[in-house]
């Protein structure tokens, strides 16, 4: 064990306990010997750690009877913790957040010092780590900060959105929400005051108009989940479908691994020659992203029902077939 864990866990066991910590014990979980523990409680007291010995209980503690509790100096990690913390700063830098770099770059950059510090290969793992973001669509900086200051501050937005489905541009005043990074793109949950509902919106859709003081409507969590959380993918709507849709034995093992719905449900298909397969049921309400996500698997998925998502498919796939005559 490295010094810098071995201060990290003496810290963490004197704080869990009530009563002093004998000697004998930090030795047992610390797995060191008495003068390396010794050191550490040394290296502890550098860092002001108001560390004391109790002669009558033969133990030691954190003397606070001064009312500060206290607590290690700074952010502070074990490496496991640090080598998490790597693997997150690569996916931040991965999503391409310049987007985000205003607001996390100096978080980033004391990070980065304390990987530096107490994470030998990090230099490595960030090699070996990549979080490429395909597929992706271009957000605008100002749109992202506009759009987070709102969020954030609590305040009404005056946006022109760009629907992608209708090419349609209407003014819109929205109350936002939360933010949602899904698939590689981010969306915005907001209350439309045009709409009078909830609804989802594209962020490369939105330009802003301006900043309103007003304070944005609040909305219940639960409520929130249940307008736009609680169906398919990224479209909004109660769930008011069950899509049952049959996999090859080819595609089974990739499907069965799949996260397609938080109350999905599958089971394997007896063998009857074809080597078996995969039945897969999901809620939806808006059918387009459980469409592109069955078109994928091509000839390997099969919609048993309902009669017109099944209907839907084979029609995609017939105009798919005029592509290649």
């Amino acid at each position: 064990m490295r010094q810098f864990d071995r201060i990290y866990l003496l810290y963490q066991i004197i704080r869990a306990r009530r009563q002093p910590v004998p000697m004998a014990v930090l030795r047992e979980r610390l797995e060191c010997s008495e003068s390396t523990v010794k050191r550490a409680i040394r290296d502890l007291r550098v860092l002001d750690a108001p560390l004391e010995y109790d002669a009558e209980r033969r133990g030691y503690y954190f003397d606070e009877r001064s009312g500060d509790r206290y607590e290690l100096p700074g952010l502070w990690f074990n490496d496991r913790e640090l080598y998490s913390l790597l693997v997150i700063d690569e996916v931040l830098h991965e999503l391409h957040s310049d987007l985000l770099e205003t607001h996390l770059a100096p978080l980033r950059t004391r990070i980065k010092a304390l990987l530096e510090r107490g994470a030998p290969g990090s230099e490595e793992l960030h090699r070996r780590v990549r979080v490429p973001g395909i597929g992706a669509r271009r957000v605008d900086g100002d749109v992202f900060r506009a759009v987070s200051s709102a969020l954030f501050l609590r305040r009404r937005l005056r946006v022109v959105y760009h629907a992608r489905s209708t090419d349609e541009r209407t003014e819109r005043t929205l109350s936002p929400q939360r933010l949602v990074y899904y698939r590689n793109n981010w969306y915005l949950d907001a209350w439309c005051h045009q709409r009078r509902g909830l609804r989802n919106f594209s962020l490369d859709r939105i330009r802003p108009r301006a900043a309103l003081t007003t304070a944005a409507r609040e909305v219940d969590e639960q409520q929130l989940d249940a307008a736009v959380g609680g169906t398919y993918g990224i479209f909004g709507g109660q769930p008011r479908h069950l899509a049952r849709i049959r996999f090859s034995a080819t595609a089974a093992e990739w499907v069965a691994a799949e996260n397609w719905h938080a109350d999905q449900r599958g089971a394997p298909l007896p063998d009857k020659g074809d080597g078996g397969g995969y039945e897969l049921e999901v809620p939806y309400d808006n059918p387009v992203e459980l469409v592109m996500d069955i078109l994928r698997h091509g000839p390997d998925a099969e919609v048993i029902a309902p009669p017109e998502l099944r209907d839907l498919v084979r029609r995609r796939l017939d105009a798919a077939r005029k592509n290649y005559p």
